[in-house]
Order: C-alpha cells, then sequence, then structure tokens
C-alpha cells in the first residue's frame, strides 16, 4: 500500500488532481523509490550512502498528529532510499504495520527528536530536532530507567548548541530560523474530506487541546465534535458536510483544515498560546478561518474548499522540493 492511500495522495482514488499525483510521484522518482529492505535498500546504484536516521516516536496512534507525522517521516525517508528506524522506551515500539518502518537500528546515526522528549535518550553523536510544537507547550517526557518520566509544562528540550533545530510550522519558529529550515507537511488525508455541495444546518464545537480555554457562550447547548467521530474518517467528513460552522477551543489542530477541506467555516477561540498573527500565518493560510466570534461573518464568506485543497497540494510539493532536501543536506553535514 502506498502511503499516499494513507494520507490521500493516490492517484486511484478520486477527489485527487492526477497531474499533482504524478508529480508527487516523480517527485519521489528523483530520491529513487524504495521496494527493498533497510540498510539494503539504501545502497541503490549511484547514490552515495548516507547515515541512517532514527526517529524517537511515541506509539503509532493514527488519531494523533505528533506521533503520527514521526512514523510516517521513517517510512517516507525509507521510501525514498534513505535509511531511516523507529526507536521509543523501550527498544520496541509500536508502529503502523502497513509503513516502512524498521526498529534495529544501526550504532552510528542521526537521532531525530520531536518537541516532546527531553534530552537524548539514544546517546547520540548527531541529533536533529523536529519542534512539532514549541518546546515546553506540550508535556515532555525524560528517559527514566527503561520508563519515562513526565516533566512539567514550560520545561526546556535539553538541547546542546550542537543540536540541529526544524520546526514545524512557522508558528514554532521562536528561533528565527530561515524558511527553508521550516519542515512542514500537511498531515491531512485529503481524499477523505471534499465539499459535497450538501444542505448546511447547525453548529457544532470542538475541544481537542482546547480544554483549558474558558468556554463561551457561542458554544452554549451546542453538540460537541467529539473523539469518536474524529477517529472516524467517514463519520467525521460526514458530519463536517452537514453543519455551517465549526468552533474550536484547539487553535493548533488539524481539525480547522479537514473542516475546511470539507467546506465548513472554523471559528478558533482564542487562549493565551496563539495569536491571530500566528493562525494567519501559518502554513495552511487563514480562508474559512475567524480568529474569535468577531470574525464569524469573515470565515464563512472566505471558506473555499477547492483554493484550500490546490493550497494544501502546494505545500506537500514544496515538501518534496525544498524542505526535506534541505533536512538532507544539513543533517548529513553532522
Amino acid at each position: 500500500m502506498d502511503v499516499r492511500d494513507l494520507w490521500g495522495w493516490s492517484s486511484r482514488r478520486t477527489g485527487v488532481n492526477p497531474r499533482v499525483a504524478r508529480q508527487i510521484a516523480r517527485l519521489r522518482g528523483l530520491f529513487g523509490h524504495r521496494t527493498a529492505s533497510a540498510a539494503a535498500r539504501a545502497t541503490r546504484a549511484g547514490q552515495p550512502k548516507t547515515i541512517p536516521y532514527v526517529v524517537w516516536a511515541p506509539p503509532y496512534d493514527p488519531s494523533t498528529g505528533g506521533p503520527k507525522v514521526m512514523h510516517w517521516f521513517v517510512n517516507e525517508l525509507n521510501r525514498l532510499g534513505y535509511e531511516a528506524y523507529a526507536a521509543w522506551i523501550p527498544r520496541s515500539v509500536r508502529v503502523n504495520p502497513l509503513w516502512d518502518e524498521p526498529t534495529d537500528y544501526p550504532d552510528d546515526f542521526i537521532a531525530v527528536y520531536p518537541d516532546t522528549q527531553y534530552g537524548n535518550p539514544l546517546g547520540a553523536a548527531r541529533v536533529a530536532r523536529w519542534a512539532l510544537n514549541v518546546p515546553g507547550r506540550l508535556p515532555m517526557i525524560a528517559q527514566h530507567g527503561r520508563g519515562i518520566l513526565p516533566l512539567p509544562l514550560g520545561s526546556d528540550w535539553g538541547d546542546e548548541p550542537t543540536d540541529l533545530i526544524f520546526p514545524f510550522a512557522r508558528g514554532y519558529n521562536v528561533w528565527g530560523l530561515p524558511e527553508e529550515r521550516i519542515l512542514y507537511v500537511p498531515i491531512q488525508e485529503v481524499d477523505d474530506y471534499e465539499d459535497r455541495g450538501l444542505p448546511r444546518s447547525g453548529r457544532m464545537f470542538y475541544v481537542g487541546k482546547g480544554a483549558d480555554t474558558p468556554r463561551i457562550p457561542e458554544t452554549e447547548g451546542l453538540p460537541e465534535l467529539d473523539k469518536e467521530t474524529t477517529h472516524d474518517r467517514k463519520r467525521l467528513a460526514g458530519t463536517l458536510n452537514r453543519i455551517e460552522l465549526l468552533y474550536t477551543y484547539d487553535t493548533q489542530t488539524g481539525i480547522t483544515d479537514i473542516a475546511r477541506l470539507c467546506g465548513c467555516p472554523v471559528v478558533l477561540i482564542p487562549n493565551d498560546h496563539t495569536t491571530r498573527e500566528d493562525v494567519y500565518g501559518a502554513e495552511s493560510g487563514a480562508d474559512g478561518l475567524g480568529w474569535g466570534v468577531e470574525e464569524t461573518e469573515k470565515a464563512i464568506a472566505t471558506v473555499d474548499a477547492r483554493a484550500i485543497r490546490a493550497h494544501i497540494e502546494q505545500l506537500m510539493r514544496d515538501f518534496y522540493e525544498i524542505k526535506l532536501p534541505c533536512f538532507i543536506r544539513l543533517t548529513q553535514q553532522l
């Protein structure tokens, strides 16, 4: 199964521009499509051997963005002709059985850690850090023997000056790094979500990581978009095609993009972690979004599912043409 079937980039399914699918497949071909096993696949004729990557990946959960993107990254590096492995505490890690995620990694490698991992538990001589959020904003863990030790919010990353940092998004780039260092990749399964042109009525709200944000009167009495719905793509797409507006207390969630792909405008409820500038400057754009209830009409007036889909497709091309080559070049120089 092609990873694009899982994240929505397969040309075999309806709703995807075939030209875009062919272009993405061609871009993969430039790096070399992998079909054999880990180290052997990485040593094709004509390609210099690169230092392997060991990606620190929490147990795979298809409904959780952070672990999902780390496991996807292992698979995609392998598919492009590099050598990559998944690791966690203990050494055995739950992976996606449909993806290429070996776990028996070699002694010499480049470690890739997310923002939720403190320090360098792999003891790697070369370290890259992929900030899927601002370090310390989400719960962080440290290694404790063969287990994990939760750290309080606001903890530092335990990074060293020699570590290479790659923010996932502009809003997490607290280091002021150049645009090419922002390793953003869309994580929406775009084939599963489209505007079906159905009649719409009613509004809902979503909480997600916004449990601490005070509730507003506009969501009182409204149905909540719960986990049972968000974990079921078909059900989620159907729901977002029937309602006229979604309020979200989580201002950093892929649900906002999924809703807009379904033609449903979204109003984000402001909190202390995100600013209007963060939202309007984000990679996925601000069409169909409102920052606070004051911008409800703006969100409704600007939602355009086709334009949002085209924008996400461009972001995927940027990942393969610009962002990933920068990551490979800089990390191989560590």
